[in-house]
């Protein structure tokens, strides 16, 4: 009898627990497309109820904590047609560029999506909208092919080289030179829309050099720090995204270039500002032949809300 009762007491006290929820599945490649896919579609929609979130979800809108019905959730009006991707499988998050319109107005729209199994934890946005003095070009951003194909086996390059890669492009950046930094001789830069390299004579001076002939001037002095890089790499197309800041603190007025000769530096690079910048970089045969940036200048020395 009282082993009778122990053994129930045991059971009701084992009931008390509930038991763990099984583990979600990791996302697959074509879970981590579908959830930048299903993302884009919400933000035409206006409304999250779609997605599958996690109760504390984190979002932030160019470094802004805010809710998923507010900022952009509430004034897009439909998607556009730019669009790139970037699923990363060990990280379990996926980056993406697109274009949107906006109240009537095309904006770039950068993102990063980190999942739990199949539920959305965290988003964190950049929303480039078109700048009067022409900087910023939402409407001229077209994707190139290079971002959207798969590497072939010959040009593949193990993901930790990749991130080198990447990672070269701000250390040359750093130590204003081009010898830290593997271009391919055709790479091309294009920030909000705008070509910013080999813009053959649109632009005059350095804009009219490729993306190593810019580095090898040591032009970039000027910039005063780049910092909280973080990357996302998609090992089937070669691709990696950056997140980070560009800092400038507005005190180095004139740059000693590579030549000898003394540029001095342009407004508005000599105040204080910040670019908080996300950042693509097609890598092939270990070079970079392809560079898309979404920008936007923000208070100097902001934090990224991460």
């Amino acid at each position: 009898m009282r082993t009778m009762l122990r053994i129930a007491l045991a059971g009701a006290w084992l009931a008390t627990f509930t038991a763990p929820a099984a583990a979600q599945p990791a996302c697959d490649r074509e879970c981590l497309v579908g959830t930048a896919k299903d993302y884009l579609e919400a933000v035409a929609a206006r409304s999250a109820v779609s997605l599958t979130v996690a109760d504390g979800i984190r979002y932030t809108e160019n470094g802004q904590r805010l809710s998923l019905h507010d900022g952009l959730w509430a004034t897009a009006d439909r998607l556009d047609d730019f669009r790139i991707v970037v699923p990363d499988l060990r990280r379990q998050e996926v980056g993406l560029f697109a274009r949107i319109v906006e109240s009537g107005q095309p904006a770039l729209l950068a993102a990063r999506i980190k999942l739990d199994g199949r539920t959305i934890s965290e988003i964190e946005t950049v929303v480039a909208r078109k700048d009067p003095g022409g900087m910023s070009r939402p409407e001229d951003a077209r994707v190139r092919p290079g971002f959207l194909e798969p590497l072939a086996a010959s040009q593949a390059v193990p993901r930790a080289r990749m991130l080198e890669v990447a990672d070269s492009y701000f250390v040359g950046l750093e130590r204003a030179t081009d010898k830290f930094t593997p271009f391919d001789e055709k790479c091309l830069r294009i920030e909000n829309g705008l070509q910013t390299t080999s813009t053959n004579g649109i632009a005059p001076g350095i804009p009219q050099m490729n993306c190593k002939e810019q580095f090898a001037t040591g032009f970039s002095k000027f910039i005063t720090g780049l910092r909280d890089r973080r990357y996302l790499v998609d090992e089937k197309t070669g691709v990696v995204m950056a997140m980070l800041f560009f800092d400038h603190n507005g005190t180095v007025k004139s740059v000693d270039l590579a030549d000898g000769s003394k540029m001095e530096v342009p407004s508005p690079f000599d105040r204080p500002f910040t670019f908080q910048i996300f950042e693509l970089f097609k890598v092939t045969g270990g070079k970079i032949r392809e560079i898309e940036a979404i920008l936007n200048t923000v208070p100097y020395g902001m934090d990224s809300g991460w």
